[in-house]
């Protein structure tokens, strides 16, 4: 098993989608790297601060394009564990195993996870995704 981590910098969540590209992007983290040509995923974990107005859950849903319409993956929504000393701040771990990127529909070493909150409003300042090398 192989694992790789694809984060960005941050993003402003409400209870809209916001589409958020994980991508071959060393200059924001050296642990990226391209996708392989084929994978299977296994989860995105959303780092927030600035967590306020009663958000309490994350939703997370992955496209292989920007505009949010091939679907690759089925809506995770989690609970967001907040900071043992600072409340404000907090993560979700989103399950969304069993996704296997087509090069032929996506666009090597970038996938879109489309994040939103069910209420309130954070900043989310780590996007991470874990992947298996497929056999």
């Amino acid at each position: 098993m192989k694992r790789r981590e694809f984060s960005t910098g941050t993003r402003a969540l409400t209870n809209a989608y916001a589409a958020i590209a994980l991508t071959n992007t060393p200059a924001v983290d050296n642990r990226s790297a391209e996708f392989p040509w084929d994978c299977w995923l296994d989860r995105v974990e959303v780092a927030l601060t600035a967590i306020a107005g009663g958000a309490s859950r994350v939703s997370c849903i992955l496209t292989a394009d920007a505009a949010g319409d091939q679907i690759v993956s089925r809506e995770d929504t989690q609970p967001i564990v907040f900071g043992r000393t600072t409340p404000s701040r907090g993560t979700a771990i989103l399950d969304v195993s069993g996704y296997y990127p087509r090069s032929s529909y996506s666009t090597l070493g970038t996938i879109y996870a489309w994040i939103k909150l069910d209420a309130g409003t954070a900043t989310a300042v780590a996007r991470a995704i874990h992947e298996q090398q497929h056999d």
